[in-house]
C-alpha cells in the first residue's frame, strides 16, 4: 500500500506542477475564447503584490482585498512544506490541521474572483485538485495492528 500511497502523492504533485501551464482565471467580461492568466502568472502576481507599492495602496484602499491576495500568494509555499510535514508524520494531529488550513486558504482565491470579476478556468481547478489528491494521499497511511 506505501507504492500506492507514493503514486497518488506524483500525481497530485504533477497535477499541480502541470496546472501552472494551464490558463486559470480570465476577467468575466473577456470574450469565451479569450485564454485568460495562467496559472504561474497567477502564482507569482499573488505572491508578489501585497510587498510592493501596489500592496500598500491596497491594504489602505481594500484590506479585503490585500489579506485575500496575501493568502493566496502562500498557499502555494503552504502546500509544499505542509505535504513534506505530512510525509514525515501522516498521523499526526498537526498534519491533519495544517492540511485543512491549505485547503481553507482556498476561499481567499474566491474572494478575489468575485471582487475583481474573474472567472476560474481549467487551471485553477487542476491547481486545487492536485493540492487535495496529494494532501489526502500524503495522509493515508498503512493501518498499524
Amino acid at each position: 500500500m506505501k507504492i500506492l500511497r507514493w503514486i497518488v502523492v506524483l500525481c497530485g504533485l504533477a497535477l499541480f506542477a502541470w496546472s501552472f501551464m494551464q490558463p486559470a482565471v480570465r476577467e468575466a467580461s473577456a470574450s469565451p475564447g479569450a485564454v485568460g492568466m495562467r496559472g504561474y502568472t497567477c502564482a507569482t502576481v499573488t505572491l508578489i503584490t501585497p510587498w510592493g507599492k501596489d500592496g500598500a495602496r491596497m491594504l489602505h484602499d481594500a484590506p479585503a482585498d490585500y489579506f485575500s491576495m496575501l493568502i493566496s500568494g502562500w498557499i502555494n509555499p503552504a502546500f509544499l512544506l505542509v505535504l513534506i510535514f505530512t510525509l514525515i508524520r501522516p498521523v499526526s494531529v498537526a498534519s491533519t490541521v495544517l492540511s485543512m488550513l491549505v485547503v481553507l486558504m482556498f476561499s481567499a482565491c474566491w474572494v478575489i474572483f468575485v471582487r475583481h470579476h474573474f472567472v476560474p478556468l481549467r487551471g485553477y481547478y487542476m491547481w486545487m485538485g492536485g493540492i487535495i489528491v496529494a494532501l489526502t494521499a500524503a495522509k493515508a497511511y498503512p493501518r498499524r495492528s
